[in-house]
């Protein structure tokens, strides 16, 4: 095939690839249309919508019981310039956006595939994506993830698709991190260990340390104004947001009120109090639990919050993700096959190992899912120069069995959650 015609067929893959995404997305969107119905909001998307109206209508990041720093930036701030532009009387002009931004992550994980492992794990990659739950639903939600699951792949596409410009390579993976941190501040261990490791990913003179230092400063640039800001408002240094010994306490009493030998008292809202009290009361909170209860149990806890991340009921049984598990876990197990994957084992490394803390919730595997298909990308296209076409049944048997499972699914949750409850010894509730 001639230049021009492998340019003709890169662009209609790439075009099919968004095509499907964005129609999957809207389809979704609109199924969950009450998602996005501002009176309906409750919960998380209720706080980062509150945020997001203060902001746009006072030029003020407070909500309306007036804490200024329970919720990160990112998402509130890019609601509310989608406030400002259309209003937010109706969220639909968020949906839409959210849905576009989600079909441009499909997008940008087809071209790093791609580039990575050639045209046809390129297009399997971007198809997968177009069709993951993981990544379509965050498009149909009022929650960080909606903003932060796309920032993953776009940084991703920032780190591996260009080549010649390190400087430039530099600046707009640290401008990515920033924001992404600024939504999930759970990246934070990650884009500071990033770039001191950077040169380790890249071959040759490509990548010096000055490099690392102008994404580094890139990163600080971003993140100071909230640093700065809550110097100001607290007198303190607030890196991230005052809900996080929220999250540690509810992160490790929850899963306990769910353990048979060992209930827990039920949570109270320490009202009347500011958000630095609240905070604080939190932390001691936390602290009492971690006193009384046993080591061996608080280890089941903490397993529990990452290994339910890996979950695939949500309560509805997830084939996209199934589907797509034997490969990425190829390529871990292969891990020295596929150097060029060690940011994406970092991410995933130390994200996970935040998330031991923070509660068992299946959507935060959502932010990661970009990464994952990835390295399924990766497995794929190791597993057919091992095996080539011996690998077609196995894979066909795989598929049919994740059907099957998909078909039966509430009997196989109900067996999960025996599994479950019998590994972990959890009470029956």
């Amino acid at each position: 095939m001639n230049l021009a015609g492998a340019r003709r067929g890169w662009r209609i893959e790439a075009l099919s690839v968004f095509a499907l995404a964005l129609a999957a997305r809207l389809a979704f969107v609109a199924v969950t249309a009450g998602s996005f119905d501002p009176a309906s909001l409750r919960s998380d998307p209720f706080d980062y919508h509150d945020y997001a109206v203060h902001l746009a209508d006072q030029g003020r990041f407070v909500d309306g019981a007036g804490h200024l720093a329970l919720r990160m930036p990112g998402y509130p701030a890019f609601l509310a310039l989608l406030y400002l532009a259309f209003g937010h009387a109706s969220l639909w002009p968020v949906a839409i956006v959210q849905s576009l931004l989600g079909a441009l992550a499909c997008l940008a994980l087809y071209a790093v595939a791609r580039k990575l492992y050639g045209a046809p794990w390129g297009a399997l990659c971007g198809a997968a994506a177009a069709l993951s739950y993981d990544l379509i639903a965050p498009s149909g939600r009022i929650l960080s993830e909606s903003l932060a699951s796309p920032l993953v792949c776009f940084f991703f596409a920032a780190w591996f698709l260009p080549s010649r410009r390190p400087y430039l390579w530099a600046a707009a993976s640290g401008a990515v991190l920033g924001v992404l941190v600024l939504t999930r501040p759970e990246f934070g261990p990650f884009a500071a260990a990033f770039f001191l490791l950077a040169p380790r990913f890249v071959k040759g003179q490509t990548w010096r340390l000055r490099h690392a230092a102008v994404g580094l400063g890139v990163l600080a640039v971003a993140l100071s104004p909230w640093i700065v800001r809550n110097a100001i408002v607290f007198h303190r240094f607030v890196p991230g947001c005052l809900d996080g010994p929220i999250s540690l306490y509810r992160g490790l009493t929850l899963p306990l009120q769910d353990m048979k030998d060992r209930p827990v008292t039920p949570e109270s809202w320490p009202a009347g109090h500011g958000e630095m009290e609240i905070s604080s009361i939190y932390m001691e909170r936390y602290k009492n639990v971690l006193r009384t209860t046993p080591f061996p149990k608080i280890l089941r806890v903490y397993a529990l919050n990452d290994v339910a991340m890996f979950y695939p009921f949500l309560p509805q049984f997830d084939w996209t993700y199934m589907l797509f598990v034997p490969l990425w876990l190829y390529a871990l197990a292969r891990w020295r096959e596929f150097p060029e994957l060690s940011p994406v084992w970092l991410m995933i490394g130390l994200y996970l190992a935040a998330h031991l803390f923070f509660g068992p919730e299946s959507r935060f595997r959502q932010a990661i899912t970009g990464p994952l298909l990835l390295a399924a990308a990766a497995g794929a296209s190791g597993a057919w120069r091992r095996w080539g076409g011996k690998l077609a049944p196995w894979a066909a048997a795989y598929a049919a069995a994740d059907i099957t499972v998909w078909i039966f699914a509430p009997q196989a949750r109900q067996g999960a959650l025996w599994l479950k409850r019998a590994i972990l010894g959890l009470g029956a509730g």
